[in-house]
Formats: C-alpha cells, sequence, structure tokens
C-alpha cells in the first residue's frame, strides 16, 4: 500500500478523472465504501451524527448519510455551513429528506443533551491547512472529544506535516481512501488517527505511482519453504563483531535473534571476558575470542577475522563495542576491507559519525541501524529535528552516502539509495528499551546471511521485530516485555 501527500493525492483524483472516473464518482464511491465499513461494524439500529464542512470532506459525509440512513437513524450538521464546492452540493442535494439537518449551533445543543451512538467527523479532509478550530467548532470538538471514525483525517490535521495534532479532534478509527497520507504514518499525528482502514474507490496503484506516489507501508514478509535437501550452508554464515567488557547482552541478544531468525551458521567475535556468558546463553554460536586492549577488542585481534570475512554471507558490527580508540580503528578497517553485506549498528554508528565519509568508501552493501540520537549524530544535528524531518532525512542521508538507513523509532523508515522508502506501522512503545536495537540487527543479519536482497531484508527484519514485539505485549504487556521476550516470538512469523 502506498503513502502520500496531498499533492500526489490530488493529482491521482485528477488523473482518475480524466480517465474517466469523475470527481463526483470518487466522492459517492468513498462515501459508499466507507458507509459499509460502517455497516459491517453495526447490526442494531444507531443513532448517527456526521459532522460535515462545506468542502469535499463533506461532501464524502453526505453520501455516507444517504448510505446509513437506510439502517440507521441519522443526523447531519453543517458545522461549517452549506456546501461550497460543486462535488458535494449534489451530494448534499441527493440525501434522502428523513435526515435530520442541524447547525453548528443546533449541535453543540443538541450534544449537550443527548448521546449519539456513533458520530463520525467529515469536517476538514486533506486540504486543511490553518489555523486550529475555534469558536463554536473548538467548543464542538472539546465537547465531542474524540469521534467513532473520521473521514480521511482527523479535522484540524495537516495532511503533510502531521501539525495541529494537539488540537485535533481525535478518532477511534480513520477511514482513508486509495492510499494512507503522511499524517497517518507520523508518530504524534499517528496516535489522533486510531486504527487506519484505506478503502478503495477506484484508483489503483498504477494511477498513484504516476502521480509520484514512492512511500510503501511495510508488508508481512513472505518466506519459501526449505526444501529437504538442504544444510546449515544453505542459510548462510553471520559474522557478528561485537560486545565489550560489562557488553556481553547487545552480543548475546544479536546473536540469539540471528539464530531464530534462521541463519545457518553464526560465528560471534568479541573479547575473552565475554567468551562465559556468551558460551552459556548461545551454545548454538561459535565463538571467536579476539585479542583485546582493556575492555574492548584491539585492531590486531579484529585484523585476525580477514579470513572469516571472505567465508561469511553477512556481517554485523557495533552491538554493545564501545567508543574507544582501538574499536575506532577496528571498525575502519572492518568497513574499508569486508565487501560482504554489512549491518551498521549502534556504537558501530557512533564510531562512523565520527567520520562519515568512510561510508562513501565501504564496498559492501551497508544497512545502518540509527536512532533519532544516533542519525543525530550521523548529521550533526538534534534529535527533535530528525523526528520532525524522518522521512525527508532518512531519504536524503540514504541517497547521499549510498547506504540502506533503518531509521528506528515509532513507526521506523527504511530508505534506499535509489530513492526508495517503506514505512512501518506495526509495532508499539513496549519496544523502547535497551536491547531492542540488538535484537533488530541481528534479525537483518540472519535475512541477509539467508540471501534476502538488503533492502528486502531490511524491509523484513524490522516487520519482523515489530510483530514479535506486538505478541510480546499480549503476552507480558507493555511495561514487562523485554528484548528477550520478543526473540522467543519470532517463530510465530517466520
Amino acid at each position: 500500500m502506498y503513502v502520500v501527500d496531498k499533492a500526489t493525492m490530488q493529482l491521482a483524483e485528477a488523473k482518475a478523472d480524466k480517465q474517466g472516473t469523475t470527481f463526483f464518482a470518487l466522492m459517492q464511491n468513498a462515501g459508499a465504501a466507507a458507509a459499509d465499513y460502517i455497516l459491517n461494524q453495526t447490526s442494531a439500529a444507531k443513532n448517527i451524527l456526521i459532522l460535515c464542512g462545506k468542502g469535499n470532506n463533506g461532501g464524502d459525509g453526505f453520501v455516507m448519510a444517504s448510505h446509513l440512513a437506510q439502517r440507521h437513524n441519522v443526523t447531519v450538521a453543517l458545522v461549517l455551513g452549506r456546501p461550497s464546492s460543486e462535488t458535494a452540493a449534489k451530494a448534499f442535494e441527493l440525501m434522502p429528506k428523513n435526515i435530520e439537518l442541524l447547525n453548528i449551533e443546533e449541535c453543540i445543543n443538541k450534544c449537550k443533551t443527548q448521546k449519539f451512538d456513533i458520530v463520525i467527523d467529515a469536517v476538514f479532509g486533506t486540504g486543511f491547512s490553518g489555523e486550529p478550530p475555534r469558536g463554536s467548532l473548538a467548543e464542538l470538538f472539546q465537547l465531542i472529544q474524540k469521534s467513532d471514525y473520521a473521514v480521511d483525517i482527523p479535522s484540524g490535521l495537516e495532511c503533510d506535516s502531521g501539525k495541529g495534532y494537539a488540537t485535533a479532534l481525535k478518532t477511534c478509527c480513520t477511514l482513508t481512501f486509495a492510499a494512507k497520507k503522511l499524517c497517518h504514518v507520523s508518530p504524534k499525528s499517528a496516535d489522533i488517527c486510531g486504527k487506519v482502514i484505506c478503502l478503495d474507490i477506484g484508483i489503483d496503484d498504477d494511477t498513484l505511482k504516476e502521480a509520484g506516489a514512492y512511500i510503501r507501508e511495510n508488508e508481512r514478509p513472505v518466506f519459501a519453504p526449505r526444501p529437504k535437501t538442504c544444510h546449515k550452508n544453505s542459510f548462510g554464515t553471520a559474522l557478528m563483531v561485537t560486545g565489550s567488557y560489562g557488553m556481553p547482552g547487545a552480543a548475546i541478544l544479536s546473536a540469539q535473534s540471528a539464530l531464530k531468525s534462521g541463519v545457518g551458521l553464526l560465528k560471534v567475535a568479541t573479547i575473552p571476558q565475554n567468551y562465559s556468558p556468551l558460551a552459556a546463553s548461545v551454545p548454538e554460536a561459535v565463538l571467536l575470542p579476539l585479542k583485546a586492549k582493556g575492555k574492548t577488542v584491539s585492531l590486531k585481534g579484529v585484523k585476525s577475522l580477514k579470513e572469516q570475512l571472505k567465508t561469511a554471507s553477512a556481517l554485523l558490527i557495533g552491538p554493545g563495542l564501545s567508543v574507544s580508540y582501538e574499536t575506532v580503528k577496528s571498525v575502519k578497517w572492518l568497513l574499508s576491507t569486508t565487501e560482504t553485506p554489512t549491518v551498521l549498528d549502534a556504537d558501530g554508528i557512533n564510531i562512523a559519525a565520527l567520520d562519515i565519509q568512510l561510508l562513501k568508501d565501504v564496498k559492501a552493501p551497508l544497512i545502518i541501524t540509527p536512532h533519532p540520537a544516533e542519525m543525530a549524530r550521523l548529521i550533526k544535528s538534534d534529535a527533535k529535528t530528525v523526528e520532525t524531518n524522518r522521512f525527508k532525512i532518512a531519504a536524503e542521508f540514504s541517497k547521499e552516502y549510498g547506504v540502506i538507513t533503518v531509521l528506528k523509532g515509532a513507526n521506523t523508515i527504511i530508505a534506499a539509495p535509489n530513492g526508495e522508502i517503506t514505512v512501518n506501522t506495526n509495532g508499539n512503545p513496549g519496544m523502547a528499551s535497551a536491547g531492542s536495537g540488538d535484537v533488530l540487527s541481528g534479525i537483518i543479519t540472519a535475512l541477509l546471511a539467508n540471501g534476502l536482497e538488503p533492502y528486502s531484508a531490511a524491509c523484513s527484519a524490522v516487520w519482523l521485530h515489530s510483530a514479535a514485539g506486538d505478541s510480546a505485549r499480549e503476552l507480558f504487556g507493555e511495561r514487562a516485555m523485554l528484548p528477550s521476550d520478543m526473540i522467543n516470538q519470532l517463530h510465530r512469523f517466520l
């Protein structure tokens, strides 16, 4: 499914109109599809209030009213006055006469004395841009507090930026059309949108693509069955350079998640002090103790992996590695030497931020997995700037440095150097704990080792990671779940 901005959606609608699906037909399709969805969710007769604006979003509401009135008691509130667009006015005139009409003051008074079973917000759509709701409209929104359904976008949100989330009318469910919009997947505004359902109105993916759509919503990966004649070498060898003194957990979590994700052979290179905890926690892994210098790996120890790099089908650098004189030199040597598809995570990213140009010299396909603070270090900015420009920053960084960027956080973004962008929409706040990123890096490394193309491996791993997180939440709750619980749920989705 595509995720689009306002301009792309408007152009797609114009293309559909030229192809024979007129703007009025699109409105009819949208209103009918939204009404059908609601009808399928309700059986007994309900008292339904539809808040309609004067533009095309209100027009969708008028069409919905016509369909819903066949089974329910429908009241339409003209909260901004009578419709001003030609298509909306046409839809308004076609409404059956048994629908009660209210102006905004009448609606406020009625909402104070009568409870409606379902409230539908069809006031502002994708075209909204401007001041927060004021006066009587603000009073109505405060009185209602939360709609049951919003048509396309909760009223008061801006389509592209997601601005207005503090004053917009929250909803339980947003019914959108043809494609999701940017505000549906931007973390702060996504909370206002509730559950987002995308309905077909006659605009296909080809039309959206011609209009400029390029962001995709991440989807569950499908893996081919393993042949009976397979063996461990059929599924690749992953090499991990991880861990420092006091940080064996990062190495353990990334190793366990890689094994649970189906890697054929796993080799973990770390300092000798981590040998015992790793051997006890991950007996399936081959351990490669490296010569250490102090509490971290040494350049001499890392250089001893030269032959291992030649046989590895995926490489992970970074979890728990720490940043020191020796690790800086070690990471630079690894990145300049390897031709194996590589995942750079955690301290590997922090080291790259010290000399960002080294990313341009990497010969291997490279996936980086920064959280917002790490991304800020890479671009010499701050986390707040990253969070408010996630799509743009991820896309521009990938293009400039030729890497696949997995910008972590709520609704993780995966960007490729060729301009492809995918946004992930599963996952939950319980995943926001130390070690969660180590789990993700292990999954990506395993899928790379299996032979998946790097961008596909990144997208698939992000989806699996979030799905496992959602499954762990169901068992333990958001506060009590651990990254290790997520690892133990991976089997449900592979």
